[in-house]
C-alpha cells in the first residue's frame, strides 16, 4: 500500500500504518479464520418501495444498503477473513453511568458525559473490551432500568452477566465551589470484589478531559492482565512522535479524539443519550449545537449522520458521513474505521471500502458491536447470508447483539429455508425482548414469513400496545389488513401515517397510501399522492425523493407510457446524486427507451448502468442485469430470449421469500409472462401461482399480483376448466373492475363470466 500508484491509495500518515500493522500480527497471530465471500448491491425496477418498507421492517436501526466486491489492501495482500477470536480470552469491562450526587439536575449530562469519556479512553486499547453506551442502554432497556438513578448490585451483575464481561465500573460525583470530584471503583462483576478504587478532582469543567486521561490510565493500569500486548507502546521502533501529553502511539488524550469544547462535548452527550434510546428527532438539535461549536468534533458528525439515515433524512445522512469522514484523525482508531466504513457504504462505487474498513476495524476491536452489525448488515442486505449468519452468530456468541440482529439474523435462515433454525433464533429472541416495541412488531413480520398470521397479528397488537402507533407495527397490522382485503381499515393506517410529525411516517405513509391505491386499480391516485407526497416532504433532490420518482416511474411503466417514464427518470436520477438508487432509475429509463424505439439510447444507458454495477459481484447484481435483458427482450417481442435470461434470474433467488416485498415477485411475474407469450401454460401458471399464494411476501406487489389473477384466470379458461377461471376473474374484477387500469381486461374478464 506504500508504494501504491494513486496517491489517494497511500497511507496518509504512520498511524495508519501502525493500525495495519496490529492487524496483521492479529492475523498472524490467529488459529481460526473463516473466509468471507465478496458481496453485491441491489439492481431491480421496484427497490424504492421495498427500500422504504426496509426503513420500517428493520425497526429504522439503519439505512438499506448495497454492497460491492472487497477491494483495497485486499487486492494486495490476500488476507484471511476477520479471526474468530474468542470472547472473553481478554479483559472484559461495562461502564456504568456515573450517579450523581450534586443535587444539582444541571450536572446531569454528565452521567451520560463520563460514562462516554471514560468508554472512549478505555476503548483506545485493541487488548480490552469495553461495552459500548449503545449497548448498555439497550440492555438497561431491556431489564426496564434505563432510568434508574442508582442501580443495585444484582441489577449490576444482571448487566455484566448479559454484557458477558467480567469487571464492571461504578461512579459517582459531587460538586464543591469548582472544583468536580469525580469517585470511581473497578469491581469483579460476579463477586462484588473490588479491585480499585479511584478518585481525582476536576477543577472545573473546563479541566475535566484531562482529569478524565488520567483516571482512565489509573483503571487501564488495573484492568489490563500483565504481559499482555501494551497498546501505549508502538508496533515498531520509530523516532516519531504520534502522541499528546501521554506519550502514547494510539492511547491519545480526550480532547485530540473528540473535542477541545467541553460545552460541545455536553450537547454531544445530551445528544447521544437520546440517540441510543431511539429518540433521533430530538437528538438532533443537540448533535448540531455540538459541532456548530466545534465544527470538526468527527464523533458528533457520525453521530448526527446516523440520527439522520434514521429517520429517512439521506441527503443530511451523506453529508455528515462526510464531514466525519474528513477529521478522522480526530478520533480514535476504534471509531475511525467505523466512520470510514459508514462513510462508505453510502455509495455502491466504494462499497469495497465499506467491508475493508468494517473488517480491519474487527480485527482490531472484535467486540465493536457496531461494526459487526453494520458488516452483518451489508451481506444480508445483498443476499450473502451465509455471511450474514456468521457475523451475527458471532455477535450472538459475544452476547453484544442488537435485538434487530437477532431479527435479520433469523430472516437469513429462514431465507435459505432452515426454518427450524430461524424458528430457534426467535424464540431465544423472545425470552430476552419480550417487551422491546420494534423488535416485538419485527417479530410479528417473521412470523407473518412463515405463515404463521394469527400469531404475526398477536405480536403487532403486543407491540402498539406498548408504544401506541408506532410506525413498525402499524406498518404490520396494514400488511394483514391487505391479506384479508380488509382496505378501509388498511387505508385508514396508510393516512394516519401521512399526517404524522415524523417526516419517516410521512414518507412510508404516502407509499402506502399509493400502494392501497394501485390495489384497487387507481393508478391516477397513486401518481398524484406520490407528486404530492415528494413535494411536501420536504426531500427534494433526496434518496427519498428518487424512491417516490422511481415508484411513480414504475406505475407508468406499467400503464405502457414510456415518455412520461423518462422524465421521471431524469428527476429521479438528479436527486439520487449518484447514490445507490441510481440503479434503479437507469433501469427504468433502459426499458423506456426500449419501448420507444430508441434502441441505441436503450444501449447506451445498459452500458452505464452494467459499468456501474461491475463492481457489485455476486449474485445479486447478477440476477438484476438477467432481469433487466429478461424483461426488455419481452418488451420488444422476443419471450424466448426472454425466458433464457429469466431463469438465470430465478436460479440466483433465494430459496424463500422474505418480506418486505421479496424479488421474487419481479422475477416470477416476469417470467410467467414469458412463458404464457410461447403458450407453456404449466410453466407460467406455477410462476403465477407463487404469487398469488404468496401471502404477506406479495403485499407490496399489487399490480404483479392482480394482473396474474387476470393471468391464472386466461389460462384456466385456455385449459377448459371455465369454473376455475371464472373464479379468478371475479377476483380480479374484486380489485380493478371499478379502476382505470387494464380497462381492456376488465372488459374482457367480464365478457367471459357472462
Amino acid at each position: 500500500k506504500c508504494l501504491a500508484k494513486e496517491p489517494g491509495e497511500r497511507y496518509q500518515g504512520m498511524r495508519d500504518v501502525v493500525v495495519d500493522l496490529r492487524a496483521a500480527r492479529r492475523r498472524l497471530e490467529s488459529t481460526s479464520t473463516s473466509p468471507i465471500a465478496s458481496v453485491s448491491g441491489r439492481m431491480t425496477t421496484r427497490q424504492g418501495f421495498m427500500r422504504a418498507q426496509q426503513y420500517v421492517y428493520y425497526g429504522m436501526f439503519l439505512i438499506a444498503l448495497a454492497v460491492a466486491a472487497i477491494g483495497g489492501l485486499q487486492s494486495r495482500w490476500k488476507k484471511p477473513a476477520v479471526p474468530a477470536a474468542a470472547a472473553g480470552d481478554k479483559p472484559s469491562v461495562a461502564v456504568l453511568y456515573f450517579e450523581n450526587n450534586t443535587g444539582n439536575p444541571q450536572l446531569d449530562w454528565l452521567r451520560t458525559g463520563l460514562t462516554d469519556m471514560m468508554v472512549t479512553d478505555l476503548s483506545q486499547s485493541p487488548d480490552l473490551e469495553v461495552l459500548g453506551t449503545d449497548r448498555l442502554v439497550q440492555i438497561l432497556t431491556d431489564m426496564r432500568h434505563q432510568d434508574d438513578r442508582v442501580l443495585a448490585f444484582d441489577t449490576v451483575q444482571e448487566i455484566a452477566k448479559r454484557a458477558g464481561v467480567k469487571s464492571v465500573i461504578l461512579g459517582s460525583y459531587v460538586k464543591a465551589g469548582e472544583t468536580i470530584r469525580i469517585n470511581l471503583k473497578l469491581q469483579e462483576a460476579a463477586t462484588g470484589h473490588i479491585v480499585t478504587a479511584e478518585r481525582v478532582d476536576a477543577a472545573g469543567e473546563a479541566n475535566l478531559f484531562p482529569t478524565m486521561d488520567d483516571l482512565t490510565r489509573r483503571v487501564k493500569a488495573k484492568v489490563v492482565l500483565p504481559g499482555r500486548f501494551d497498546p501505549s507502546k508502538g508496533v515498531i521502533d520509530s523516532p516519531m512522535t504520534m502522541s499528546t501529553t501521554t506519550g502514547s502511539s494510539i492511547d491519545r488524550d480526550l480532547k485530540d479524539v473528540t473535542t477541545s469544547s467541553i460545552e460541545a462535548y455536553r450537547f454531544y452527550a445530551e445528544g447521544i443519550r437520546l440517540h441510543e434510546r431511539f429518540r433521533e428527532v430530538e437528538a438532533i438539535p443537540w448533535l448540531e449545537k455540538a459541532v456548530q461549536i466545534d465544527p470538526d468534533f468527527a464523533l458528533a458528525l457520525i453521530k448526527l449522520a446516523v440520527a439522520h439515515s434514521n429517520v429517512g433524512h439521506s441527503n443530511e445522512r451523506d453529508a455528515y458521513a462526510r464531514r466525519a469522514f474528513e477529521h478522522v484523525d480526530r478520533i480514535t482508531a476504534r471509531e475511525r474505521h467505523y466512520i470510514e466504513g459508514y462513510y462508505y457504504s453510502g455509495r455502491g462505487e466504494t462499497m469495497a471500502k465499506a467491508i475493508e474498513a468494517y473488517r480491519i476495524a474487527l480485527e482490531l476491536y472484535p467486540d465493536h458491536a457496531s461494526s459487526r452489525n453494520n458488516l452483518a448488515l451489508l451481506y444480508y442486505n445483498s443476499e450473502q447470508y451465509e455471511d450474514a449468519i456468521r457475523q451475527y452468530e458471532e455477535s450472538r456468541r459475544r452476547r453484544m447483539p442488537f435485538p434487530a440482529s437477532h431479527i435479520t439474523l433469523a430472516r437469513s435462515y429462514i431465507a435459505l429455508g432452515r426454518f427450524d433454525t430461524g424458528q430457534q433464533v426467535l424464540e431465544d429472541y423472545l425470552r430476552q425482548f419480550p417487551d422491546n416495541v420494534r423488535g416485538t412488531a419485527n417479530f410479528g413480520f417473521l412470523l407473518a414469513d412463515i405463515g404463521k398470521l394469527d400469531d404475526a397479528a398477536a405480536m403487532f397488537a403486543k407491540s402498539d400496545a406498548l408504544d401506541p402507533g408506532n410506525v413498525v407495527a402499524a406498518a404490520g397490522r396494514r400488511n394483514l389488513y391487505i391479506l384479508e382485503e380488509q382496505w378501509p381499515n388498511a387505508t385508514a393506517i396508510a393516512l394516519k401515517l401521512r399526517q404524522a410529525k415524523d417526516s419517516f411516517s410521512k414518507l412510508f405513509g404516502g407509499f402506502a397510501l399509493a400502494e392501497d391505491a394501485l390495489y384497487r386499480g387507481h393508478t391516477a391516485e397513486a401518481l398524484r399522492v406520490l407528486e404530492q407526497t415528494a413535494a411536501s416532504g420536504g426531500a427534494d433532490g433526496s434518496n427519498e425523493t428518487a424512491d417516490l420518482q422511481n415508484f411513480a416511474a414504475g406505475v407508468l411503466l406499467d400503464l405502457d407510457r414510456p415518455a412520461l417514464v423518462l422524465g421521471q427518470t431524469e428527476r429521479a436520477l438528479a436527486a439520487a446524486r449518484g447514490r445507490n438508487t441510481e440503479n434503479d432509475s437507469l433501469a427504468l429509463k433502459a426499458r423506456a427507451e426500449s419501448r420507444l424505439g430508441r434502441s441505441n439510447e436503450a444501449s447506451a444507458t445498459i452500458d452505464v448502468l452494467t459499468k456501474k454495477i461491475s463492481v457489485l459481484p455476486g449474485e445479486r447484481a447478477k440476477r438484476g442485469l438477467h432481469l433487466l435483458a429478461g424483461v426488455m427482450a419481452l418488451d420488444r417481442g422476443d419471450p424466448n430470449g426472454a425466458i433464457e435470461n429469466l431463469k438465470r434470474a430465478e436460479a440466483l433467488l433465494a430459496p424463500k421469500p422474505v418480506s418486505p416485498v421479496p424479488p421474487h415477485i419481479e422475477v416470477w411475474f416476469a417470467l410467467g409472462s414469458a412463458y404464457l407469450a410461447v403458450n407453456n401454460t404449466a410453466e407460467a401458471a406455477a410462476r403465477f401461482q407463487r404469487i398469488v399464494d404468496g401471502d404477506f411476501a406479495r403485499s407490496g406487489s399489487p399490480v404483479a399480483f392482480v394482473r396474474s389473477l387476470y393471468f391464472l384466470g386466461e389460462i384456466h379458461e385456455r385449459r377448459g376448466d371455465r369454473a376455475k377461471a371464472a373464479e379468478y376473474y371475479r377476483r380480479f374484477l374484486q380489485y380493478w373492475g371499478d379502476g382505470d387500469i387494464d380497462r381492456n381486461r376488465v372488459a374482457e374478464a367480464r365478457k367471459r363470466i357472462g
